[in-house]
């Protein structure tokens, strides 16, 4: 199979062995980048479809599939959310490390659960008095939770997401 340079075919590369493995590199519309032996070494460029074989007739759909999942998984990334299906590896690219981490594994496989804990300052005022015996105002901040997302893995995916908010400021 003759490869080009480019999808116009203005450079020939030469020309793939045959009954080889390539590897795929980009679609085109009417041909596809792949890397390959050639008489001349291993080269790379465009080699037109009807040149390959064994090419399963869902590959163009299923990655273009893939390609739209990838482009919302890193939406999600840039906004900081989790959506159901995420893997493990999705989650902590969006959220960070989790702040508690618990796995279990059986007959079934491994189930991972991550927990994520907001906190808030709290201002706490305290009346002291200093050595003369005047009154003053001192504040101190304490980090209270706020709200929790519990995500649980199922073999690697997100399988459920679970959040609390709220700011419990009441005394024991």
């Amino acid at each position: 199979a003759p490869i080009y340079a480019n999808l116009t075919g203005e450079r020939w590369l030469g020309n793939l062995f045959p009954n080889q493995e390539v590897t795929l590199l980009a679609i085109g519309e009417k041909a596809y980048r792949v890397r390959g032996q050639a008489k001349q070494g291993q080269v790379a460029g465009w080699i037109g479809k009807a040149m390959v074989e064994g090419v399963s007739p869902e590959l163009e759909q299923n990655l273009a599939k893939l390609h739209e999942r990838q482009l919302l998984v890193d939406d999600l990334i840039d906004k900081q959310q989790v959506a159901l299906g995420m893997t493990n590896e999705e989650v902590m690219a969006s959220l960070g490390p989790p702040d508690k981490r618990n796995s279990k594994v059986d007959k079934d496989g491994r189930n991972d659960t991550y927990e994520y804990i907001r906190y808030q300052k709290v201002p706490q005022t305290q009346t002291a008095f200093d050595q003369f015996g005047r009154p003053y105002q001192s504040v101190t901040y304490l980090m209270v939770e706020t709200g929790k997302a519990t995500i649980a893995f199922e073999k690697g995916v997100v399988a459920s997401i679970e959040e609390s908010e709220g700011l419990n400021l009441q005394a024991p």
